[in-house]
């Protein structure tokens, strides 16, 4: 799922976490090192949910996922 800030995706991504579903969250508040884990994490999971922001988004290739999901404010 990708949101359009870094703080939207950490706070889902640890919503999901308490309620014991298997996620990560990628986004531009997190060091090179923390992102590269969450991404090799999820990568290996079969059934993990990601949580990034639209920056981060640019770019990654996860070829097993299944479904993709843009979330947006409206206004």
């Amino acid at each position: 799922m990708f949101f359009p800030t870094a703080r939207a995706a950490q706070f889902y991504a640890a919503l999901a976490r308490a309620s014991g579903c298997e996620s990560y969250d990628l986004h531009s508040r997190l060091s090179q090192g923390a992102r590269d884990k969450a991404a090799a994490a999820f990568g290996s999971s079969p059934s993990a949910v990601m949580f990034a922001s639209d920056v981060i988004a640019r770019g990654l290739d996860f070829p097993d996922v299944s479904l993709v999901i843009q979330v947006g404010w409206c206004v």
